[in-house]
């Protein structure tokens, strides 16, 4: 879970383990670039219900975040994301 203030999940969710280490180093390297994860749950967060294996770090029923839109000074520049067929 990321701990960095510029990077804002809301609080029923965590970041996609295959996304987290991107945004990670992005919000590392660039501290005025806010990383939020999308509002709507058909674009950005889905729910691992634990009926296929995509990793050892995904958990049953839990909210995980696969895009994030990147804001600079509140202008929009683009959108980050993990691979829906990893």
């Amino acid at each position: 879970m990321t701990q960095l203030t510029n990077i804002r999940v809301p609080d029923d969710c965590v970041l996609d383990p295959l996304l987290e280490p991107l945004v990670n180093k992005l919000a590392l390297d660039k501290p005025n670039w806010v990383f939020k994860a999308k509002n709507s749950n058909r674009y950005g967060r889905w729910r691992h219900k634990g009926a296929i294996h995509d990793g050892p770090d995904m958990q049953p029923n839990t909210f995980y975040i696969r895009e994030m839109d990147v804001y600079e000074g509140g202008e929009s520049l683009g959108t980050v994301g993990a691979d829906w067929a990893h």
